[in-house]
């Protein structure tokens, strides 16, 4: 009985051991039953078996088989009880699909077994991110800088129009109101380049060329300015009106007052032309052109600002006088004063007529308001003296002359008017002497007090 036991013991454990074993494995090129061909190491190889390899730790991922977790059950087609920790689990074939633990091997060549032969693909660089772009309405941005500019602030005004042309670097204005106030602050490194490329492209017009051409006399290169503008005015048959209006103006700076006034003669627009009407009417009265002159005067009262119209006015009354028709000029004078009664030059003007219509009192009531309006003007005071010694107050003048001086010590009327009033009424020849000195300094070419002076010094010294 116990050797009948001990044989039945034996063969449930050949049972067994043959349900736990590692399923066969196929020798290399033997077909499956379901005709498919599977891979298996070559025996020379020295592998070790998979059931072997499965428990060793392995150091990278591979092609080769990959155990189960521990405890996780192992296939149904195994059979027998739950397998243990030391479960062999299926060999897994070396061009089996990549799975999501396999992470190498879905990039390796379809024809490859070598994990070693696996193409890493290069990573993709990553470009940094662009910086933002600046928001905002550059029209509205450009506003607010002349605002800001008007208000006194430049440099304030130019960091938004900085902004206005990151914005929109061609943003219509910009270019021109960038230079502008460059201009206003003084750097003409960067300022004349841009404002020239303003010209050039045709921005600002009139003004443009006006800050342009005086931006260049203030640094000293008026030639340089006028090349420019020279140049510009070559590429049209005709120059355009603000061109001419430029080249003009270049003129009228060198003192080439008859080349200005042809240059601005050629304008072809009259509100254009009217900027230059001020200029036109003085050009032509001081050449003796009084009709031309008195025609640009009208010009400029029906054109420009206020205070342009207003100083064509006081030409025109000029120009009246001039021709003795001294009744109109006293009209326009006096059609200033009604919109300005404290205005100092038409207070004097008249002042002035009435002297030489022989009016002391009448001349010395104009020049008093006109002193009381404007104190600081020497003109008031020094007329006002000359009506007081007219009228034998010769202390009164002196002190109405020296004010004058005070108001401008190099004011040469003053300083003639005072001289004489010593030299020919008070006898101070010595302190004549001293004023026409200093007359002379400032009027060199003046015959008359050339000789006052040489008779003034005969009597200082006694003689003849």
């Amino acid at each position: 009985m116990k050797k009948r036991n001990l044989f039945i013991c034996a063969l449930l454990a050949l049972a067994l051991f043959g349900c736990v074993s590692a399923p066969e494995v196929k020798e290399e090129g033997q077909k499956t039953s379901e005709g498919s061909q599977i891979s298996s190491p070559k025996e020379e190889s020295g592998e070790k078996p998979q059931s072997e390899k499965a428990l060793e730790p392995t150091e990278k991922p591979s092609t080769e088989a990959v155990p189960e977790p521990a405890g996780q059950k192992p296939p149904d087609s195994v059979g027998g009880p739950a397998a243990t920790e030391t479960a062999t689990p299926a060999p897994v074939s070396a061009t089996a699909t990549p799975t999501a633990t396999q992470p190498e091997a879905a990039l390796a060549p379809a024809n490859s077994t070598d994990a070693a032969a696996v193409a890493v693909a290069p990573a993709t660089p990553i470009e940094p991110p662009a910086p933002p772009k600046p928001a905002g309405d550059p029209k509205k941005l450009l506003e607010e800088a002349i605002t800001i500019f008007l208000d006194g602030y430049p440099n304030s005004a130019l960091e938004k129009v900085l902004l206005a042309r990151e914005i929109d670097p061609e943003v219509r204005g910009g270019l021109l109101l960038h230079a502008k106030l460059l201009y206003a602050i003084g750097d003409e490194k960067e300022g004349v380049p841009l404002l020239s490329e303003a010209i050039s492209k045709g921005e600002g017009g009139a003004e443009a060329l006006y800050t342009y051409i005086n931006w260049m006399e203030r640094l000293g290169r008026r030639q340089e300015g006028a090349d420019f503008i020279e140049k510009l005015a070559a590429e049209f048959p005709e120059p355009p009106d603000d061109l001419l209006g430029a080249m003009g103006w270049l003129a009228f700076l060198s003192g080439d007052y008859p080349k200005a006034a042809s240059k601005w003669e050629k304008i072809a627009d009259q509100t254009e032309a009217g900027r230059y009407s001020l200029y036109l009417a003085r050009i032509h009265k001081n050449t003796g052109e009084l009709q031309k002159a008195e025609n640009w005067s009208k010009v400029g009262m029906g054109s420009g600002s206020e205070g342009d119209r207003r100083l064509a006015a006081l030409e025109l009354a000029d120009i009246y006088t001039a021709r003795g028709r001294v009744s109109a000029a006293v009209g326009v004078l006096e059609d200033i004063l009604k919109q300005n009664p404290e205005d100092f030059e038409a207070l004097n003007a008249i002042g002035l007529i009435e002297m030489g219509k022989e009016n002391p009192k009448k001349a010395g009531d104009y020049f008093r308001k006109a002193t009381e309006v404007g104190e600081v003007r020497p003109e008031g005071w020094n007329n006002l003296g000359l009506v007081l010694r007219a009228s034998g107050d010769h202390k009164g003048a002196e002190e109405k002359y020296k004010k004058a001086l005070a108001a401008d010590p190099n004011f040469a009327p003053a300083l003639k008017n005072l001289a004489i009033l010593y030299d020919k009424y008070m006898g101070r020849f010595s302190e004549a002497i001293a004023l026409y000195e200093n007359y002379l300094k400032i009027r060199p070419t003046d015959e008359e007090a050339q000789k006052w002076l040489k008779a003034s010094q005969r009597q200082a010294g006694g003689g003849q």
